[in-house]
């Protein structure tokens, strides 16, 4: 048992014999051989306990678990070699709390901690996965910049792990996406067209449909702030058609996404000048959020009222 009164495990004996008491927080403390399993699932309840309250949105509380967690980790892997991997994930996973309760500088810090880490024990799966969180702590931070180098190091980790699994290649992409949100937002609007455009081309020849629409839908978004509304509808435009051919094959899980593809593409083709052609798509958004809006009253209403101004707008007279 832990008391966090005073940071010490106990141990009571089956045999009904005194309690032995396990001071694992201080410094000098080393698990014994017996330790390791009551400390392992000590570490183990802190993080399962951190996640608990996070996902009930009490985050600065599992801030605080969570590095109870680390710190058990750490004792076990000064003298368990596998804990090492533990502390490397349960770094990362910290790093994300600290950013929900903006102490951002922190989290930067330990997401690299966790890179670090690891990079130590060879893990490179796991090193492109922490490198990709490390991105999110640095865009969440407004340092785009940083998000957008650590996220070309989880990209360029992804690469090389992808030419010896192609399976990897997905997450490589996805990884593709967000460098080309971060690019977008350090203004370097040409390579998040790039890093988009590399996206689509991976989902593309692996015929991903759903995140093949996915990343069109985001270089759309790339294109219009690179200045180049026209190329973002023809984004948008096969992106709604994949959404389209989605939604017959599996009814209603693909509409909200199609509305919003079509009403996307278009805005778009209205900030190019092709205003005739815009108005099927805006017609399309109108008629599928008012369906949403009948479903469940209250909802939609903003996109609905967005939708039919455009529509109108483009009316004859």
């Amino acid at each position: 048992m832990f008391r966090p009164d005073n940071r010490k495990l106990y141990t009571t004996r089956a045999d009904g014999g005194p309690a032995a008491v396990h001071y694992w927080r201080t410094a000098d403390y080393v698990p014994r051989a017996t330790d390791l399993p009551r400390m392992h699932l000590l570490a183990n309840t802190f993080r399962q306990r951190a996640a608990v309250l996070t996902n009930a949105g009490r985050h600065a509380e599992a801030v605080e678990v969570q590095f109870q967690a680390r710190d058990a980790y750490l004792q076990l892997a000064a003298v368990s070699a596998p804990a090492r991997r533990d502390v490397a994930q349960t770094l990362v996973t910290l790093g994300m709390y600290l950013s929900r309760v903006g102490r951002h500088d922190e989290a930067i810090t330990i997401g690299q901690e966790g890179v670090a880490e690891y990079r130590a024990i060879g893990d490179e799966e796991h090193v492109a996965w922490a490198l990709g969180n490390l991105a999110a702590r640095c865009y969440e931070a407004g340092r785009p910049e940083e998000a957008a180098e650590a996220q070309r190091r989880a990209v360029a980790a992804y690469r090389v792990l992808a030419a010896a699994n192609p399976a990897f290649e997905t997450e490589m992409a996805k990884m593709l996406v967000f460098l080309g949100m971060y690019l977008q937002h350090a203004g370097r609007h040409e390579e998040a067209v790039t890093a988009g455009r590399d996206a689509v081309a991976v989902y593309r020849r692996r015929e991903d449909l759903p995140n093949l629409a996915w990343a069109l839908g985001n270089l759309g978004a790339l294109l219009q702030s690179a200045g180049r509304p026209g190329a973002g509808a023809d984004a948008w435009r096969e992106a709604r058609d994949i959404y389209q051919r989605l939604e017959a094959t599996v009814p209603g899980t693909y509409r909200p996404l199609l509305a919003m593809a079509a009403y996307r593409q278009a805005a778009l083709l209205v900030a190019d000048g092709r205003r005739e052609a815009a108005l099927a798509a805006a017609g399309q958004a109108v008629a599928l959020y008012e369906e949403f809006g009948a479903a469940s009253p209250g909802k939609y209403i903003a996109e609905t009222e967005a939708a039919r101004k455009l529509r109108d707008s483009l009316r004859p007279g």
